[in-house]
């Protein structure tokens, strides 16, 4: 009975104590000591678990200044919630802790762990860079609760959230105090002026920087900020060209020793030895090789080989740089940054080099690399962009001058060349099998070779081949065998003729000398074309790099080998213009060969216009070829046809090889569908998307072609309206009676009240302008409007004019169709 008397007692003390509005010793200690070793202590460990996590998962930019305070793995987004698991248990803890065991009585807080509740509120949410509920939960913590030691550590995280607010110059007005009164000995000295060193990081003050990171990492009690700190500290001291100073702070990481993770002492020991080599003249070579032997370095050779191909980039050993740039990208230990950094490098050094194929699939690789949405991969997707038109023609001249070459063979050497082409491939796949079974320990793999099919790579790439050469490149499918009219059962039983029909009838490529022979362009016509199309590749590879890449070299070494070629004239007049405005300076005797050419076989080119008679074209005229594009868009949009036409032929030498080609040529095919109707100038868009692929200039033509073919299916469900225009007819030379008839007719218009209508003149075609009275809604207001021109003034009346619907005049304009004259 005392028992259950004494089990009952304990029962009310502890439901007494469970009340969160009571002050007494009883219910503080219970809220305190379950806030502590319950709630609370589950939220540090799951904190504790996200930091770590990130902490590992997190990829460091060692080529660039690094962040005080990492709080996103690779591939996040700032503006997005963290996908690291912790911190949102971390809140969620926090808040079950304020919930439950919040004792405010009287606005007083009773329990003392509540402030450290609120201050891990804050943290989680700062790491799960939702700031501004980080922010709430500090500002509530600093207002109501007085304990000294969670206040500071309160303000530093709230000034660290303002920072990435982007309010750094309000976190140093309030960093600034409390970084300079925090004595070296207290554990918030470090984290205080590490957080400040941010902001004057983030506000390019470099000097104030390096002050306050520099007496963070001196005071850091934990080993990795210390080396972090400290390697940021040298990387701000290289910024401001200070080497020594520099090289001090290296030193201290390198000093830490094991102390520090190992990602902080390899890079500083690599920063020590370029800083050396350059101040001192050293060869680091041998430091690096022994850095890379180091079995404990092995995961870092990705670092340790850039820097290698750094060093020889500066050297001048561009080849050696590129090889070790190559290596690091193949290392199994190779991290996001390190990857892009090369990539860059070797798009950078590729495109100096004049190598832009390769360039361009650098770039490509860097770009599949880099975040979404980010300004980076902007600049460096219109920087790929430049290059399409580059790798576009290269690719045409290295495909058709294969073919040109294999077309001037006979068919027993293309039979010969096609084997050879399919013995390599062959010979290249068993030699990757040989190097595979090397592996890394070359004793296992002694003794007798297999016999067994499938265990034997080699009889399988002899067996693949074979495959591809009896049946072609079949789908891995249920009846495969009967997927195409092959059948090799009876292929040694047929004739030739049958062989043959068989062949053209297959519907997989099957892997033959016969088959690839039979695949190359067989008719003079098909030669010739593939001839026209590599010849106008070498010009337009010629002109690109003259005046979008200003490498000269390629360019003359395009346009010479194109001159070899025997082009047409359409092709050799551009070709030898720009060859002369390459050497026009360097070489003038050159130069001057290519002036005489063009005046003697091309007198009649736009190229020996401009050439012999320059005064022709004005200094108002040849400036940039924005401005010549502009006037030449200014005279189009005026109507003034015939001008237009006479600059445009000249104006095209001006602008050819410039950015503004493509903007020129599709102003041109404008201009023939203005003047030529639809046919031509659907033809003329469409050759717009041809020539330059993938182009804003291609993609605005396959919409207005788009909108063309769309222009009769919208007619025909559209409703008519009763809207008519008065049309009269002339000659474009005939500018003295259009003047005298627009008059007669401006001055009736005038003396007529009431109406709407209104005259404009309109081009239809190269020969023939309309003068049209448009708003004309009653037809029989016309007739009676016209009587007043009866009589002496029939001059109008005579003159060839109809009126239509408004509806048929839009396809007139479009079409070019003549209507003759119409009476009343």
């Amino acid at each position: 009975m005392n028992h259950f008397l004494a089990l009952g007692i304990g029962v009310m003390f502890l439901l007494w104590g469970c009340s969160t509005h009571k002050n007494k010793m009883l219910n503080r200690g219970y809220h305190s000591l379950n806030t502590k070793y319950n709630v609370l202590f589950n939220g540090k460990e799951s904190f504790n678990v996200g930091q770590s996590i990130l902490e590992q998962a997190h990829d460091d930019n060692f080529f660039e200044l690094l962040e005080v305070e990492p709080i996103a793995i690779n591939g996040e987004r700032m503006d997005q919630t963290t996908v690291v698991p912790g911190f949102d248990r971390a809140e969620e803890k926090a808040v079950k802790a304020i919930q439950k065991h919040s004792m405010n009585i009287n606005g007083i807080q009773r329990n003392n762990k509540i402030d450290e509740a609120y201050l891990l509120l804050g943290k989680a949410r700062y790491y799960d860079r939702r700031f501004f509920p980080a922010m709430e939960a500090f500002n509530y913590l600093l207002e109501n609760y007085a304990d000294s030691k969670t206040y500071i550590e309160g303000r530093i995280w709230r000034e660290k959230t303002n920072i990435r607010l982007k309010n750094n110059e309000l976190a140093i007005k309030n960093l600034r105090s409390l970084a300079l009164a925090i004595t070296p000995s207290s554990k918030f000295h470090s984290p205080a002026n590490a957080a400040i060193s941010q902001a004057f990081i983030n506000t390019k003050q470099l000097d104030s920087a390096i002050y306050y990171i520099r007496n963070a990492g001196l005071t850091a009690r934990n080993k990795h900020d210390k080396g972090r700190f400290y390697f940021l500290t040298g990387q701000l001291y290289e910024s401001i060209k200070k080497p020594d100073s520099a090289l001090w702070a290296f030193d201290q990481v390198v000093g830490l020793k094991r102390k520090t993770p190992r990602k902080y002492w390899i890079n500083a020991q690599i920063k020590r030895l370029q800083i050396r080599s350059i101040r001192d003249s050293l060869d680091p070579m041998e430091a690096f090789e022994k850095l890379a032997k180091n079995y404990e370095n092995y995961i870092f050779d990705h670092w340790i080989n850039r820097a290698i191909g750094i060093h020889y980039f500066e050297q001048k050993q561009d080849s050696l740089g590129e090889h070790y740039l190559s290596q690091s990208l193949k290392s199994e230990n190779l991290d996001l940054p390190t990857k892009q950094a090369n990539y860059r490098d070797l798009a950078n050094f590729n495109f100096i080099g004049g190598k832009y194929l390769v360039t361009g699939a650098y770039l490509d690789s860097l770009l599949y690399s880099l975040p979404e949405e980010t300004l980076i991969k902007r600049r460096t997707q219109r920087e790929r962009d430049n290059l399409n038109g580059v790798i576009k023609y290269e690719n045409i001249v290295q495909t058709t001058d294969s073919l040109i070459f294999l077309s001037t063979l006979d068919k027993e050497a293309q039979i010969e060349y096609f084997q050879k082409h399919i013995e390599e491939k062959e010979a290249k796949a068993l030699a990757k099998v040989a190097k595979e079974e090397k592996g890394i320990f070359p004793f296992f793999s002694k003794g007798s070779p297999n016999t067994f099919y499938f265990y034997n790579p080699k009889l399988v790439v002899q067996g693949q081949q074979k495959f591809l050469s009896t049946w072609g490149d079949r789908p891995n499918s249920d009846n495969w065998a009967i997927a195409s009219a092959i059948s090799s059962i009876a292929e040694d039983s047929q004739g030739i003729e049958e062989e043959e029909e068989q062949l053209k009838n297959e519907i997989f490529f099957v892997e033959k000398p016969e088959n690839y022979v039979d695949a190359l362009p067989q008719t003079k016509a098909e030669i010739d074309s593939i001839k026209k199309l590599n010849q106008n590749a070498y010009l337009q590879l010629g002109m690109i790099y003259k005046e979008s890449f200003k490498n000269f070299v390629l360019a003359q070494d395009r346009l010479e080998h194109l001159l070899r070629l025997n082009p047409p004239s359409e092709i050799e007049a551009p070709a030898l213009y720009h060859l002369y405005k390459i050497n026009q300076n360097v070489m003038p005797q050159k130069a001057k060969g290519y002036f005489d050419q063009i005046v003697a076989n091309h007198p009649e080119s736009p190229y020996a216009k401009i050439l012999t008679n320059p005064e022709e074209f004005g200094q108002s005229d040849i400036q940039t070829p924005e401005y010549v594009y502009q006037s030449l868009v200014k005279i189009y949009q005026n109507a003034d046809f015939d001008q237009f036409e006479e600059k445009a032929e000249s104006f095209r030498v001006l602008l050819s090889g410039t950015s503004f080609q493509s903007k020129y040529d599709l102003l041109m095919a404008n201009f023939e569908g203005r003047l030529k109707g639809r046919q031509q100038w659907e033809k003329a868009l469409k050759n717009i998307t041809l020539k330059y692929p993938e182009s804003p200039e291609a993609i605005k033509a396959q919409e207005m072609m788009e909108l063309i073919k769309g222009t009769d299916s919208i007619a025909d469900h559209q409703k008519t309206y009763l809207n008519y225009k008065w049309i009269f007819t002339f000659e474009v030379k005939d500018t003295a009676t259009i003047k005298k008839i627009r008059g007669e007719l401006q001055e009736a218009l005038e003396e007529t009240s009431n109406t709407r209508w209104f005259l404009s003149e309109d081009r239809f075609d190269q020969n023939q302008i309309y003068l049209v009275m448009h708003g004309i809604r009653n037809r029989r207001k016309l007739n009676d409007w016209k009587k007043r021109f009866d009589g002496h003034e029939n001059e109008i009346l005579s003159t060839n004019n109809f009126v239509v619907l408004s509806a048929d005049y839009k396809k007139m304009l479009l079409d070019k169709i003549h209507l003759t004259n119409e009476k009343q």
